[in-house]
């Protein structure tokens, strides 16, 4: 008697082989079905001497960079990867020319700090945590320190910084070259996180400070300009031309 009349005379083999082919047909039927991970954006939330309280969110199809003192909002996203400024309070939209990006500020940096970031130049990258996140930890140097004789002025040119950058993102070097304008960072390989300088005085300051960071569900809409905007031609058209908040938008 072969192996097939054996299972259909008896009974516990018969059980046996229907739940064996049960098995394979929910496996085959389940397993492509099975759920995949929903992407997600981190929210880094952030205060900058610049633009003062900011909100960036990034995954890898877009970035989004809230700063409500400048009523202004940053977003990119993919395929294009175009820097957009939105102002909600006047529904409107602008987007930037390529090669001439114009960061929005409410206050000069010359206010605090008298030398300019280009100075820097990156001497040391290092992993490292930060609030529970992997990041590169990347020492600068500027000026050298002051000598006795030299102009005092010179004591207020940066000697150094460290910077906290985010290297894992998929955010495109021009995107992350903006949001470093707009903190006026040195230019790194990643996006900015946290930002601290020492001039040649001695004298520490934090630039950018990272205060939290939070997962959120990855929202399209998050990095898209809304149907009810409309577009302007200029930078200076988002704010009301008869109010001086058109003087945070010069740089």
């Amino acid at each position: 008697m072969n192996a097939f009349f054996s299972i259909a005379f008896n009974p516990r083999a018969r059980n046996l082989f229907l739940q064996a082919n049960h098995l394979a047909i929910a496996t085959i039927v389940v397993c492509p079905f099975r759920a995949i991970a929903a992407e997600q954006s981190t929210l880094f939330r952030q205060d900058s001497k610049i633009v003062g309280a900011a909100d960036l969110l990034v995954s890898k199809s877009g970035i989004r960079l809230d700063m409500p003192r400048t009523n202004l909002t940053l977003i990119a996203h993919a395929p294009d990867w175009k820097l957009i400024f939105l102002s909600a309070p006047h529904r409107k939209y602008f987007v930037t020319i390529p090669g001439h990006f114009r960061a929005p500020a409410t206050m000069p940096v010359s206010l605090f700090r008298t030398s300019d970031t280009s100075i820097l130049k990156a001497k040391q990258v290092q992993p490292t945590i930060l609030l529970g996140l992997k990041v590169n930890k990347v020492e600068m140097s500027g000026e050298l320190p002051h000598k006795k004789g030299d102009p005092k002025w010179q004591k207020l040119l940066l000697h150094s910084a460290t910077v906290w950058i985010d290297p894992t993102t998929a955010t495109p070097p021009h995107v992350v070259h903006a949001i470093e304008e707009i903190y006026a960072l040195p230019a790194n390989k990643g996006v900015p996180l946290q930002m601290t300088t020492i001039n040649n005085k001695g004298r520490q300051e934090k630039e950018l400070t990272l205060l939290k960071v939070l997962s959120k569900p990855f929202k399209a809409a998050d990095f898209a300009v809304p149907t009810n905007y409309s577009s302007v031609a200029a930078q200076e058209d988002l704010a009301d031309k008869r109010s001086d908040a058109i003087m945070d938008l010069i740089p």
